[in-house]
This record gives C-alpha cells, structure tokens and sequence, in this order.
C-alpha cells in the first residue's frame, strides 16, 4: 500500500508541480454571498455561500423554477471536491481541476456514464481569460473551451462547443 501511495505521489508530482491555482477565494467571500448564473439553455441557478462546514467551504445551489437543488464542497484551496445531490454524491479525486493553470487530471466518481479520469491543460489567453483543451474518459471526446476567471476567482464566464453546439454558462450577478 505504502508503495502504491508513494508511486500516485509521484507520479501526480510533476504535474501538480507545474500547474498554477486559481482557486475560488473563500477567505474573501462573505457568506450569504449570492452568485447567479444563466446558461445556452435557458436553464438559471444561484448558488449561496453558506460558509464553512468541517473541512469544506460550502455553496447551496438552487436551480431556479426547479426542485432540482444540491451542495458544492470545496476544499481550503478552493477547488471543489464533491457535489452532493439528494440520494448520491460526485467526487473528484485529488479536486476538479477546472481552476488548475497548467497540467492537472481528475478522477470523477459519481453517475457512471462519466466516471473516470479528465485531463486539463489550461494555459493564459491574456488577462484573466484562458484557454482549456479538456480530455474526457478513454479520450472520447476532447473540447476547447475559453474561462473567464472574475471576483473571488469564480469562474463567471465559460464557452464551449460540442458536436456542433455552441455552449455557455456565466453570471449574471454577484451579491
């Protein structure tokens, strides 16, 4: 076992070494801060800080004219670590990388069509807008896709396609 760790330590090692955090910043983050979004689809959520809740920082999503609401946990660094819906719970091993600069892969355990691993590379376009090429499970599938990064380092704005479908999400307010 000892092996085993010391062998996913280094081999993480080099790429953990040359990737950048943008973590979200929760030590500057109120709570009850209140971050609202829109989508290509119409859909709209606001997701609300509720604070520190054991070793998580912890924001309540609530899909708006839906039922459909669950919890992001988020480690100190500020990357999210699961999403808790009611009956299940995601998990992204070692975090989600979507806020690594750099090199960075993720294990995502949850609903089994997307289970398995995910490689970033995100490099700067210019200020605080980059580029991600995302590589999804068995390579199936890569994308593109341009971040935004805003206030408390929060993702506010991302744009992607897939198939032939132009794809967003951003906020539309932060209170």
């Amino acid at each position: 076992m000892k092996k085993l760790l010391l062998g996913l330590v280094l081999a993480l090692a080099p790429v953990m070494a040359a990737a950048q955090s943008l973590g979200v910043q929760f030590g500057q983050m109120p709570v009850g801060t209140k971050i609202y979004y829109e989508a290509y689809d119409g859909d709209e959520w606001v997701d609300t800080y509720v604070g520190k809740k054991g070793k998580f920082h912890v924001l309540e999503r609530k899909v708006v004219g839906d039922n459909f609401n669950y919890k992001l946990y988020y480690n100190e660094e500020g990357h999210l670590e699961r999403r808790r819906y009611s009956g299940f719970t995601v998990r992204y091993t070692p975090f989600n990388c979507e806020q690594v600069i750099g090199t960075c892969a993720h294990r995502y355990n949850g609903n089994p069509k997307y289970n398995g691993v995910y490689n970033y590379k995100q490099t700067q376009k210019g200020g605080k807008t980059y580029l991600s090429r995302v590589n999804t499970p068995s390579d199936s599938e890569t994308f593109d896709k341009t971040v935004v990064f805003g206030k408390y380092n929060l993702i506010v704005e991302e744009k992607w396609t897939t198939g032939s479908k132009d794809r967003w999400v951003k906020v539309v307010k932060i209170q």
